[in-house]
């Protein structure tokens, strides 16, 4: 079954004085504020069946390319294809795209900057997408095994060496899995299993080594935009039925899980750490901003106090990245943004992008930013900047400021 979605486009600042100020408390079962262009690859309350199909939606303004610029590597998904899922670690980039494959089938490629090659990783039946990469692994999802008689959940997790390009199969149940991520020690992902609802999903913690299984958030928790760093897991997920979206954090030496207790006022989505940090975007003051939680010091603070809209948050080595739409002046799901990096140590921020348009930014690592342009529905341009080259970094990591 094909998930049909809406995009709405919203192109006014809401009422309201400055930003990170204001609390209060959003409809039961609110999700507004959470981008639905980019649901394919963040997860945002929606199951991944087995092929998702093209979304209606509107041309965004000024969707072109990135422009010639000698710091910017233009990826070869062309933006004809859909893109099922898109991230990057370190010189690699990997994504799914329908390229070559028949119609609503995708196959996972990952680019390395080093070599600027591009490996096509699989090339069978059925799908296999929403890529992860951490260190020489790629992990993903695989529907192969899927059958509307017998099967019609199964879906299957992977993960790929890119040194021996050697293939293995992590899963064998009836169940339907997406949205893989994990590190040297743990697999996260979600499940249907347990769920009464099977269009439900638990989020699924495996140790690598003992393949032993925690489950992090019950199905009726509706559990999203989870991610996985060295040290800790979070995600966004309601504490009880009918209450917003919160940010769970689990410490993974200690199996210790605790909720930031602040973000019970309207919804949060998009939760990332690093060694002492989670960000995520929240929507308290009435519009998207980004907030930040210090583990070691339980101190919260907003790190975009503005009147305009901040979303779609990454985070690793201590380095952030986001949408940023005080440059448009816009707001909303489909507005024009632009990618903005942001140091956590010295508060240091640069812009990445010159035009505003519809990014959707990914990691900074290894001195690169990684980030897509929306085109429609499932199509996007993807696009690796080198930072250095363009004097926003320094050779070892830091925006200049």
């Amino acid at each position: 079954m094909r998930l049909m979605l809406s995009i709405i486009l919203v192109s006014v600042l809401p009422a309201g004085g400055g930003g990170c100020q204001c609390q209060g408390h959003s409809p039961a079962g609110s999700d507004s504020g959470v981008d639905s262009r980019v649901v394919w690859d963040s997860d945002v309350d929606a199951a991944a069946d087995h092929d998702a199909s093209l979304v209606d939606a509107a041309v965004p303004q000024d969707a072109g390319d990135a422009g010639p610029n000698p710091c910017v590597v233009e990826l070869p998904p062309s933006g004809e294809t859909d893109i099922m899922g898109f991230e990057n670690y370190g010189h690699i980039v990997t994504y799914a795209d329908t390229r070559g494959t028949p119609e609503y089938r995708t196959d996972v490629y990952y680019y390395d900057l080093n070599t600027m090659q591009e490996v096509q990783v699989t090339n069978r039946i059925e799908s296999q997408n929403l890529p992860s990469v951490y260190g020489s692994e790629i992990m993903f999802r695989d529907t192969q095994f899927w059958d509307p008689q017998t099967d019609p959940d199964k879906a299957e997790l992977y993960i790929y060496d890119l040194v021996t390009h050697a293939e293995t199969r992590l899963t064998d149940d009836p169940f339907r899995k997406a949205y893989p991520k994990f590190n040297s020690d743990y697999f996260l992902y979600k499940s249907n299993e347990g769920c009464v609802n099977t269009a439900f999903h638990r989020l699924t913690l495996m140790n690598r080594l003992t393949a032993e299984i925690t489950v992090l958030a019950e199905c009726e928790q509706n559990a999203e935009t989870h991610s996985i760093g060295e040290h800790y897991a979070a995600w966004a997920a309601r504490p009880y039925p009918g209450h917003n979206k919160d940010i769970y954090v689990r410490d993974l030496q200690a199996a210790y899980t605790f909720r930031i207790e602040s973000t019970d006022y309207q919804d949060q989505y998009f939760p990332y750490t690093d060694d002492d940090h989670v960000i995520w975007q929240d929507g308290r003051d009435g519009r998207r901003e980004i907030y930040m939680y210090t583990i070691s010091t339980g101190v919260e603070e907003c790190l975009t106090p503005d009147l305009f809209e901040q979303a779609w948050p990454r985070l690793r080595n201590g380095v952030a990245g986001w949408c940023d739409y005080r440059y448009s002046q816009q707001v909303g799901q489909s507005a024009p943004c632009d990618v903005y990096v942001y140091e956590l140590a010295t508060g240091a921020g640069r812009r990445v992008t010159s035009v505003s348009k519809t990014w959707m930014p990914r990691f900074v690592d290894s001195g690169w930013m990684v980030y897509g342009l929306w085109i429609i529905g499932h199509k996007a341009k993807l696009y690796a900047h080198d930072l250095v080259c363009e004097g926003i970094l320094t050779l070892d990591g830091h925006v200049i400021p």
